[in-house]
């Protein structure tokens, strides 16, 4: 196990990344397409959309301290239980990219997919993540693990942004979908074959104290997750509001730009323009954190995306450039916002807890999933409520209400996130 090892291998790194290729692929549609889909062409109503979400999500967000253990109290079998989440996540696309013959209702087939999908997502990434955090001993070599495997996952989503627009111009929307999964497991099972090797490293990790564990009956493992999240609430709270203000716009992004924008047919391509920018971004966000430390890095990029996105709340209909531009600039700081939180987190706990590391991600998992079930619940049952209608003629209060979900909301939330960082002390968050 190469904990000690003063430099990782470049190619060693990717071969574990990679696989984050099409773990992010499958994530956007569940994310951001499907919803909208299931809206536009299947039907769904968008308030009963907005409340599974919100059951699915915070399932998702409950049974994430469970998996933590699990990858905690058996290191050895990581590997087994990144395989098996790719499983169910595979099983998930398909209930929901192909469906199930008219089996059961639309409504129940959204969301047993969605179940299926997010439950496979958890399993995989939690213990794909741990491994991350517990691989090296010296904070800048997590600080690369992190970024590189994050930088795999920003493929996977250009991937994705651009495969439906694509797909869409020369394929009906049932074929779509079917080919949409395809291209997924096409992907899959190329960037399984170089990942596969890794197995070795990851079932040689294993915890210190993993026999105590198996020991804890449910009220100490419920306790010990209570005494982690008191251990470092402040990072916690400013993780949550960060992904909040993050989940709120990349939620509402497609009405926001088919209904409020007009601009459907530009879609994939600001899409791209975001995920490339955080692309370009990752080895300078690796080369500032060296240089001043990944908190106060990760501040600055917090204000740069504050002082950008904020002027998406004053974009028109018809405004393709400026919201171009404002995609390009925010795009800059989210390879930040993806390889901090995990880096800072590992350089406290792999030290301090390392027998608890697992739990620490799971929690740090944990946070976008609660985040993502109130962005989309609450909002879509507030478009609702307000009358908004996906494809449709809508009144200007309505347009206005997305307008303030979207880009004023996501602003205050991150602005109290950048507040709350720049108060704390140093020995509340490790460096």
């Amino acid at each position: 196990m190469p904990r000690n090892v003063a430099n990782l291998p470049l190619s060693l790194i990717i071969r574990y990344a990679v696989i984050a290729i099409p773990l992010a692929f499958a994530s956007l549609p569940l994310y951001i397409h499907l919803p909208d889909y299931y809206v536009r062409n299947l039907s769904i109503d968008l308030e009963i959309i907005g409340f599974l979400l919100l059951f699915i999500r915070l399932v998702d967000a409950i049974q994430d301290p469970i998996i933590g253990w699990l990858a905690d109290t058996y290191p050895q079998l990581r590997s087994n239980f990144i395989l098996i989440g790719i499983f169910i996540l595979s099983v998930g696309l398909g209930i929901l990219y192909i469906g199930l013959n008219n089996l059961i209702s639309i409504n129940l087939q959204f969301a047993l997919g969605m179940l299926f999908s997010t439950t496979g997502l958890s399993l995989t990434m939690i213990n794909l993540t741990t491994f991350g955090a517990v691989w090296h001993d010296n904070p800048h070599s997590r600080t690369k693990i992190s970024a590189i495997r994050e930088g795999c996952g920003l493929i996977g989503l250009i991937i994705a942004g651009l495969t439906p627009a694509i797909l869409a111009s020369h394929f009906a929307s049932n074929l779509t979908l079917r080919y949409h999964f395809l291209i997924y497991l096409s992907i899959l099972i190329f960037t399984y074959y170089f990942y596969y090797p890794i197995q070795t490293y990851i079932n040689s990790t294993h915890s210190k104290n993993n026999e105590r564990n198996d020991l804890r009956s449910l009220s100490k493992i419920l306790i010990n997750y209570f005494q982690i999240l008191k251990k470092q609430r402040y990072f916690f709270i400013i993780c949550f509001l960060n992904y909040l203000s993050a989940t709120l716009p990349a939620i509402l992004f497609v009405f926001f730009v088919k209904d409020y924008l007009q601009l459907e047919e530009y879609l994939g391509l600001f899409l791209t323009y975001y995920f490339l920018s955080g692309i370009i971004m990752i080895p300078l966000w690796i080369f500032l954190g060296k240089k001043f430390n990944k908190i106060n890095t990760w501040v600055g990029s917090l204000i740069l995306s504050l002082v950008t996105f904020i002027w998406a709340f004053y974009v028109q209909m018809g405004d393709l450039i400026p919201f171009s531009i404002i995609c390009c600039l925010t795009g800059l700081v989210l390879g930040a916002d993806l390889a901090f939180p995990s880096a800072i987190l590992g350089d406290k706990v792999v030290i301090d807890d390392d027998k608890d590391t697992g739990k620490y991600f799971a929690i740090l998992t944990i946070l976008p999933k609660v985040a993502i079930a109130i962005a989309s619940g609450l909002s879509f049952i507030i478009l609702s409520i307000v009358g908004f209608d996906a494809g449709k003629v809508n009144s200007l209060a309505s347009l206005n209400t997305l307008k303030y979900l979207y880009a004023l909301l996501p602003c205050v939330l991150r602005l109290i996130a950048i507040i709350m960082m720049m108060s704390l002390k140093k020995d509340n968050i490790n460096e």
